[in-house]
Parts: C-alpha cells; structure tokens; sequence
C-alpha cells in the first residue's frame, strides 16, 4: 500500500507524493481521496498514513521472516523452504 505518484503541479510545489491516491494493490486504486481526511491525527501521523504504515509487507533482513499485518502470517524462506506461522491477535 503506497501514495500514488505526484502530478506535474504537485512535483512543483515540492510534493513528493499524491495524497489523492492509495494504490492497494495493481488492481485496487482509491482515488479522490479529499485533503481533509488527514486532519485525524493518531500521535504524530495521520491516521491514513498510520494504516499506510502498519499494512506493509515487511522483510527482516537477519532471518528472512516477510510479515503481512494484514493477516497475521510470517513467512519464512530461507535455505529454500517455506513456512507460515499464524498468530492471534
């Protein structure tokens, strides 16, 4: 899950990402996405940049673990096997 990428007007005004949109995935794009949304703030973040970040696949370098928040699975495939492991939340 990512920004969509910023428009001519939005690189020249210093933006480096377009706020209107989230890609998903290569399939799913919001767009339209109104400015407003980012008022709600959780800590320092927006909340919309809080779920951006806590929706990411994530690799660990030293063991090779990829995470999804989304469901809760860690894949391991190092020495070319592969397992999951699923935790409760």
């Amino acid at each position: 899950m990512r920004f969509g990428k910023p428009t001519a007007a939005q690189k020249a005004a210093g933006e480096n990402k377009d706020r209107s949109t989230i890609i998903y995935n290569d399939r799913i794009t919001l767009t339209g996405i109104p400015e407003a949304t980012y008022r709600y703030m959780l800590g320092s973040r927006s909340a919309v940049e809080w779920i951006i970040d806590r929706y990411q696949v994530k690799t660990d370098k030293e063991s090779g673990i990829v995470t999804t928040s989304t469901t809760g699975a860690a894949r391991s495939t190092t020495r070319g096997t592969s397992s999951t492991s699923w935790q409760e939340s």
